[in-house]
C-alpha cells in the first residue's frame, strides 16, 4: 500500500497547520490495513490490501485476452456516504453504514471473497472524506453545484413467464450528483417489499450510476413503473413503465378444447418425453415467433438468451446455414444486476418453404456456437388442433420416429493463444500475437476484428508450419494503436468448426471506492464494473459479494480499515468545503430504466431490476410499488457505483412472480429532480472522493500503469500518471497541491511504488477470482408481432444472465446475416454480476426458411445459434386439441361399437 496520504497528500493534520496559507486535504492513503486474501492462500499471505485513505480508488487491471478494472470508490456529501469495491463494472463489498458491516454483494457463482478491516477502513476514509468537502467548500466559496440529469429504464431480468417470478430491473445512469430516489408502483400502488438498491458507482466520464431491483411474479395486465428523482429534474421525476403482456385466449376455444378432451380422453392416451440437455452458466435461449408472416408482410422472430455469464454473447441468425444480417435488430447485453445477463435479437423474414431459420449463440461457457432452429408452427390455437391431429395419427398408425446421426469430420481444432509482444509507446503502436497449434487438415484462416470490423492494415501472418506428425501451426501479428473501450479480436476459420472461432483481447480493470458525504458513507472493492466486497456500517462488518463462479477470496481487516478510511474521507470534505468556501454543488440527474432480469412466464418467479444510473451525488432514494401499493418487501439494493465520468450507477432489485393485470413501478428521487430548487447550503450536497487507478494488459504486470486522481464536486483537481512520473493539476488549488506533492521525493517514492506495492499486489490476490470466468447467456428467441397483410413480423432475442458484459447478438435467414431492420439495446447491467440485451427483428416471413438470433460472447469460442421456430396462437391450440380429441374419441367409441357387434354375433377376429 501508500504510506502517507493522498487527495491532500499531508502528513498529518498537525503538520498541516504548521503550514501557514496553505489548506491541505487529510491523507487518503494513510492507516488503511485491510486486505485481499485469497482463501486458496495461507494465512501468513494476509497482508495489506490498501495502505490507502481515498473517497474512491479504481484499479484497472488486465489478464491476457482481457482487461479488468477493479475499483475501490469511497465518496461523502453532507448526506451521503459510500464505500464500495467493485470489478469490472459490478459490486464486490460494500460497507454498509447502517447496519455498521459490509456487505459483501458478489454472485453465487464467484468464489468466496474476504473483505476483513472493510468496514472499519470506510468508516475511517468517510470522515476524512467529509473533512475534505468542508474544506473544499470553504476554499472554492460554495461553487455552484455540476449537474447531469439520470437516464433511466426499466427490463426484467428473465423471459416473462406469467405466474412465474421474475426481477424487473431499473437501470438509472449518467446523473451527478447522488443521490437518486427510486420507487416503485405496481397497477399505480406503491411497492415497498422485494426492492433492492445496489451502490452509486462511478463512470469513467465522471457521472454515477445504480440499479434499483424488484421481485415479482408477472400477471396479466399489470402494469410496473420505476420512478426517479434527482435534482437535476426537479419539475418532474423520470418514470419508466414495464406492463405484462400475455395473449389472450379465447373462451370458446378453451371450452371447445375441454369438451373435445373429455370425449378424447375415453379411448387415447398419448404423450411425448422430450430431454433436454442443460449446461450450467449457459444461457437460457428461448426462439419464438413474435408476428407471423401475411401476404406480403413478413415474420418476426425472437431469440432470446437469459441467465448467462460473463457478459459478453453473440446471437445472430442463419438461414439454411447462412448467416443473416439485414431485418435484424439485437438489444446489448442487459445486466440483471446480479452478476447475470439477457440479451434479446428479433428477425424479420419472409418464411420459404423447405428452409431452416436458426438462432445462433456464442458465448465463453459453450465451446462451440449454439444453435437453435425455429420450427415453424400455427398460432396456439392451430397448435392445438395440430397436436390433437398428430395424436390421432400417431395413435391409429403407430409410427415410429428414428434418431438421424451426423458423422463428425476427421478434423483437429485448433489451440489459440492471444498475447501481447509489444506495448504501445509514446507514437510507437502495440503489437498483438495470435498464434494457432495442433490443428488438423492444414488449411485455416487467421484474421483480426476491431469492434467487429475486420482489419487488414498492419497485419503480417506466418503460412501454415508443419509440426511433422501431421498437425500444422501458423502465426499472425497485428500492429495497432489502442483505443479506450475497443475490442480487438483474433478469429480462426478451420474445417474443424462450422463458423469462426473468435478470441478476445479485452481489458479489465479493479476498483478501490471510498465514498464520503456528511450523512453517506461507502467503502467498495470491484472488478470490471462487478462488486466483490463492501463494507456494511449498519451491520458492521464487511459483506463478500463475490458471484458463486469466482474461486474464493477473502478481505481480511477491510471492514475495520473502511471505518478508518471514511472518518478521513469525512476530515477532507470538511477541509474542501472550508478551502472552496462551500461551492454550490453539482448535481446530474438519473437516467432509470426498469426490466426484468428473466423472461416473464406469468406465475413463474423473477426479479425485477430497477437500474439508476448517470447521477450525482449520492444518494438516490429507490422505491416500488405493485398496483399503485407500496412495496417493501423482497427488495435489495446495490452499492453506489462510480462510473468512469465521475457519476454514479445503482441497481434495486425486487423479486415477484408475474401475474396477469399487474403494474409494476420503480420511482427514483434524487435532489437534482426535485420541485422545489436546491439551495448550495442543502445538506447533502457537496461529495469528496478520489480514484486510483491500475491498468495492465500482461499476465506478468510488467505492463501496469497507475493513475491516481483526487476529485471534489465532481471535477478532478490533481492527477499522478506512472508514466508521467509527476502529479498534475487541472485547477488553481490542484496545481498548487501538485507542485507541492512533486516536491516531497519520499512522498513521491511511495507513490511511484504503488504499482508494485498496491496494484499487483491486490491484481494477484483478487483479480484471479473472476477475471478468467464467463457464463454463457441464457437466449429466448419469440414473436412479438405476427405479420398482418402488407406489416412485417416482429422478433425478439434476447440474452439474460450472462458475464462479462460484451456481447454480440445478430439474426439470420437460412445462415445469411441479416443486417437491416434489426434494433437491438445495450448490454444491461442487472447490478449483480449480470446481463442481458434484447435484439428485435422486423421481417418478412418465408415459407421453409430458418430464422436465427445468433449470440457471440466470451464464454463460448463459435457463435451461439438459436432459431426462431413459429408456433400457433393459445386460442388455434385449443381448438385443435379440442377437435382433435373429439375425433379420435368418436373413431375409438366406432371401432368398438364395431368390435362388439362382430363378437356378439359370433364371428372370430383374427389378427393380421
Amino acid at each position: 500500500g501508500l504510506e502517507g496520504s493522498s487527495c491532500s497528500f499531508s502528513k498529518t493534520k498537525d503538520q498541516y497547520q504548521k503550514r501557514p496559507g496553505r489548506k491541505k486535504l487529510s491523507g487518503a492513503l494513510e492507516d488503511s490495513n485491510y486486505q485481499v486474501v485469497s482463501e486458496k492462500r495461507s494465512s501468513d499471505r494476509i497482508m495489506a490490501l490498501f495502505k490507502i485513505l481515498v473517497l474512491f480508488t479504481v484499479l484497472e487491471t488486465a489478464y491476457l485476452q482481457a482487461m479488468y478494472r477493479d475499483v475501490k470508490f469511497v465518496g461523502c456529501s453532507d448526506t451521503e456516504r459510500e464505500a464500495m469495491y467493485g470489478f469490472d463494472g459490478e459490486e464486490l463489498f460494500h460497507s454498509d453504514f447502517n447496519k455498521k458491516e459490509a456487505v459483501d454483494t458478489s454472485p453465487d457463482f464467484a468464489d468466496p471473497v474476504g473483505f476483513l478491516g472493510f468496514y472499519s477502513n470506510s468508516i475511517f476514509q468517510i470522515e476524512n472524506c467529509k473533512t475534505n468537502l468542508a474544506t473544499l467548500k470553504t476554499y472554492l466559496k460554495d461553487p455552484d453545484e455540476n449537474m447531469a440529469p439520470p437516464q433511466t429504464s426499466i427490463y426484467t431480468k428473465h423471459g416473462v413467464d406469467v405466474g412465474k417470478e421474475n426481477t424487473l430491473i431499473c437501470h438509472v445512469t449518467g446523473f451527478y450528483p447522488p443521490p437518486v430516489n427510486v420507487s416503485w408502483t405496481k397497477n399505480n400502488e406503491v411497492v415497498t417489499e422485494e426492492i433492492n438498491f445496489s451502490q452509486y458507482w462511478l463512470k469513467t466520464d465522471g457521472t454515477f450510476n445504480m440499479f434499483s431491483s424488484l421481485k415479482f411474479t408477472p400477471a396479466d395486465g399489470d402494469i410496473y413503473s420505476c420512478t426517479v428523482k434527482h435534482k437535476s429534474i426537479q419539475q418532474q421525476p423520470t418514470t419508466k413503465i414495464w406492463e405484462v403482456d400475455v395473449e389472450k385466449t379465447s373462451i370458446g376455444s378453451s371450452l371447445f378444447c375441454g369438451v373435445g378432451l373429455s370425449l378424447g380422453l375415453l379411448g387415447v392416451a398419448a404423450g411425448t418425453v422430450f430431454l433436454i440437455k442443460g449446461i450450467n452458466l449457459k444461457p437460457t435461449v428461448i426462439v419464438r415467433s413474435v408476428k407471423q408472416a401475411e401476404g406480403r408482410h413478413p415474420a418476426l422472430l425472437l431469440c432470446s438468451a437469459y441467465d448467462f455469464y460473463p457478459e459478453k454473447i453473440k446471437v445472430s441468425w442463419t438461414r439454411d446455414g447462412a448467416e443473416m444480417t439485414s431485418d435484424v435488430t439485437a438489444t446489448m447485453e442487459m445486466a440483471d444486476g446480479d452478476w447475470f445477463y439477457q440479451i434479446h435479437s428479433e428477425l424479420e423474414y419472409t418464411p420459404k418453404s423447405g428452409e431452416r431459420i436458426a438462432c445462433v449463440v456464442e458465448h465463453a461457457s459453450a465451446t462451440r456456437p449454439m444453435v437453435y432452429y425455429w420450427e415453424p408452427s400455427h398460432s396456439e390455437s392451430g397448435r392445438n388442433y395440430v397436436i390433437g391431429a398428430s395424436g390421432l395419427v400417431l395413435g391409429l398408425i403407430l409410427a415410429v420416429a428414428g434418431f438421424i446421426f451426423y458423422k463428425k469430420k476427421s478434423s483437429v481444432e485448433p489451440m489459440v493463444i492471444v498475447k501481447s509482444v509489444k506495448q504501445a509507446e509514446g507514437r510507437h503502436p502495440a503489437l498483438l500475437l495470435c498464434s494457432a497449434y495442433n490443428f488438423y487438415p492444414e488449411k485455416i484462416k487467421v484474421s483480426w476484428t476491431r469492434d467487429g470490423a475486420e482489419m487488414t492494415s498492419d497485419v503480417t501472418a506466418t503460412m501454415e508450419m508443419a509440426d511433422g506428425d501431421w498437425f500444422y501451426q501458423i502465426h499472425s501479428e497485428l500492429e495497432y494503436t489502442p483505443k479506450s473501450g475497443e475490442r480487438i479480436a483474433c478469429v480462426v476459420e478451420h474445417a474443424s468448426a462450422t463458423r469462426p472461432m473468435v478470441y478476445y483481447w479485452v481489458l479489465h480493470r479493479d476498483l478501490l471506492f471510498i465514498e464520503c458525504s456528511d450523512t453517506e458513507r461507502e467503502v467498495m472493492y470491484g472488478f470490471d464494473g462487478e462488486e466483490m466486497y463492501h463494507s456494511d456500517f449498519n451491520r458492521q462488518t464487511g459483506v463478500v459479494t463475490a458471484p458463486d463462479f469466482a474461486d474464493p477470496v477473502s478481505f481480511p481487516g477491510f471492514y475495520e480499515q473502511s471505518i478508518s478510511s471514511i472518518e478521513i474521507c469525512k476530515h477532507n470534505l470538511d477541509l474542501a468545503k472550508k478551502v472552496y468556501n462551500n461551492p454550490d454543488e453539482k448535481m446530474a440527474p438519473p437516467q432509470t430504466s426498469i426490466y426484468t432480469k428473466h423472461g416473464v412466464d406469468l406465475g413463474k418467479e423473477n426479479t425485477l431490476i430497477c437500474h439508476v444510473t448517470g447521477f450525482y451525488p449520492p444518494p438516490v432514494n429507490i422505491s416500488w410499488t405493485k398496483n399503485n401499493e407500496v412495496v417493501t418487501e423482497e427488495i435489495s439494493f446495490s452499492q453506489y457505483r462510480l462510473k468512469t465520468d465521475g457519476t454514479f450507477n445503482i441497481f434495486s432489485s425486487l423479486k415477484f412472480t408475474p401475474a396477469d393485470g399487474d403494474i409494476y413501478s420503480c420511482t427514483v428521487k434524487h435532489k437534482s429532480i426535485q420541485q422545489q430548487p436546491t439551495t448550495k447550503t442543502w445538506a447533502d450536497g457537496l461529495h469528496y472522493y478520489m480514484s486510483a487507478e491500475c491498468l495492465y494488459r500482461k499476465s506478468d504486470y510488467t505492463d501496469m500503469e497507475f493513475i491516481h486522481s483526487c476529485s471534489f464536486n465532481k471535477d478532478v483537481e490533481f492527477q499522478f500518471n506512472s508514466s508521467v512520473g509527476k502529479y498534475v493539476g487541472f485547477t488553481d488549488d490542484g496545481k498548487k497541491q501538485a507542485e507541492y506533492f512533486n516536491k516531497d521525493q519520499a512522498y513521491m517514492q511511495q507513490v511511484k511504488a504503488a504499482v508494485h506495492t498496491f496494484c499487483k499486489n491486490n491484481a494477484q490476490l483478487s483479480d484471479s477470482a473472476v477475471r478468467d470466468k464467463a457464463i454463457e447467456p441464457t437466449v429466448i428467441v419469440k414473436s412479438v408481432k405476427q405479420g398482418e397483410g402488407r406489416h412485417p413480423a416482429l422478433l425478439l432475442c434476447s440474452a439474460y444472465d450472462f458475464y462479462p458484459e460484451k456481447i454480440k447478438v445478430s439474426w439470420t435467414r437460412d445462415g445469411a446475416e441479416m443486417t437491416s431492420d434489426v434494433t437491438a439495446t445495450m448490454e444491461m447491467a442487472d447490478g449483480d454480476w449480470f446481463y442481458q440485451i434484447h435484439s428485435e427483428l422486423e421481417y418478412t416471413p418465408k415459407s421453409g426458411e430458418r430464422i436465427a438470433c445468433v449470440v457471440e460472447h466470451a464464454s463460448a469460442t463459435r457463435p451461439l445459434v438459436y432459431y426462431w421456430e413459429p408456433s400457433h396462437s393459445k386460442s388455434e391450440r385449443n381448438y385443435v386439441i379440442g377437435a382433435s380429441g373429439l375425433v379420435l374419441g368418436l373413431i375409438l367409441a366406432v371401432a368398438g361399437f364395431i368390435f362388439y357387434k362382430k363378437k356378439s354375433s359370433g364371428r372370430i377376429l383374427v389378427p393380421s
